[in-house]
């Protein structure tokens, strides 16, 4: 039974991982960035922002990983 429990709380966390990630590269990040109809500003807002658009791309990768493990 222990054995249960402790997969189950490491799939719980793991849930976590995907949910917060998720939310952040897919409804907060993209707001801060991508500009409808102007490639330009898009541009502009990537590279002014560096290390946010760094952040963005992690956050994607981890989510995905965390996903996969899921499986």
């Amino acid at each position: 039974m222990k054995e249960e429990v402790r997969i189950a709380r490491i799939a719980g966390l793991i849930y976590l991982i995907v949910v917060v990630t998720g939310i952040f590269n897919l409804g907060i990040l993209p707001s801060n960035f991508l500009v409808k109809q102007d490639a330009v500003a898009t541009f502009q807002n990537i590279t002014d922002n560096l290390m946010l658009f760094k952040y963005w791309i992690l956050t994607g990768i981890v989510c995905y990983i965390a996903f996969l493990l899921l499986l």
